[in-house]
C-alpha cells in the first residue's frame, strides 16, 4: 500500500494530514487532536474506533459549534478588495486579477449564497448541492465574464431535457455525463466541467 501526505496549513489546520493511500487511490484526511479538545468542532465526525467511549461521550456533552458568519466583516472589507482587484486589472496583472476574483468568490460570494439558503457558509465546498440555483447563477456570471476573453461561449455545454438544459460534465476518466448542476462534483469520483 503506497501512502503520500502532507499537513493542512494551507487550509488553516496544521493538525490535519491529507493523504492518498492505495491502490486503488483513496483520499483520506486524518486529524489529530487531544481527547480534551475533541468536543470542540464545527460538525460531528465519524468515530471508527473508541475503546473507552471517551470520544462518544465528549460529543454527546457538547454540540457542534459553527462560528457566526460576520456580514459586517465582509462589508468592512468588500470595497477595498474590489479597488485592489481593479488596480491589478488596470495594471494588466491578469493572473493576479484571476486569483483575486477566486478569493472574492470563495470568501464572499459563495458563502453568501450558502447563507441565503440556510446552509453553513464554507467557501465553495458543496455549493452545487446545497445552493444549486445560486451556484448556477455564479457559474453563469463566471462564464459570461470569461466569454469575452474566450471567443463568446457564456455557458457550459448542455443537453436538452424535459426540465430544460442540463449541463454536461466530463469526469477525469473521460466519461461524459449529464449533471443536474453546472459545477457538480461527486464524492466517488472527481468531475469537471469542460469547454
Amino acid at each position: 500500500m503506497g501512502v503520500a501526505g502532507f499537513t493542512g496549513e494551507h487550509v488553516g489546520e496544521p493538525r490535519v494530514i491529507i493523504t492518498l493511500v492505495g491502490p486503488p487511490l483513496l483520499h483520506v484526511d486524518f486529524k489529530f487532536v487531544r481527547a480534551s479538545d475533541f468536543a470542540e468542532r464545527t460538525e460531528n465526525p465519524e468515530i471508527l474506533w473508541d475503546r473507552s467511549g471517551l470520544l462518544s461521550g465528549a460529543l454527546a456533552q457538547h454540540p457542534p459549534f459553527t462560528p457566526a458568519f460576520d456580514l459586517q466583516w465582509i462589508e468592512d472589507r468588500f470595497w477595498i478588495w474590489v479597488h485592489y482587484g481593479a488596480t491589478k486589472l488596470g495594471r494588466g496583472e491578469l493572473f493576479e486579477t484571476i486569483s483575486f476574483l477566486t478569493y472574492l468568490r470563495e470568501t464572499v460570494l459563495d458563502p453568501l449564497a450558502a447563507r441565503r439558503v440556510g446552509a453553513i457558509p464554507r467557501g465553495v465546498r458543496h455549493l452545487e448541492a446545497i445552493a444549486p440555483e445560486e451556484a448556477r447563477n455564479l457559474w453563469q456570471l463566471c462564464a459570461a465574464t470569461t466569454a469575452t476573453k474566450s471567443g463568446g461561449r457564456s455557458s457550459p455545454p448542455s443537453i436538452s431535457t424535459a426540465d430544460g438544459p442540463m449541463p454536461v460534465v466530463r469526469s477525469l476518466n473521460g466519461a461524459t455525463t449529464p449533471r443536474s448542476s453546472p459545477c457538480s462534483t461527486s464524492t466517488t469520483s472527481s468531475t469537471k466541467a469542460f469547454d
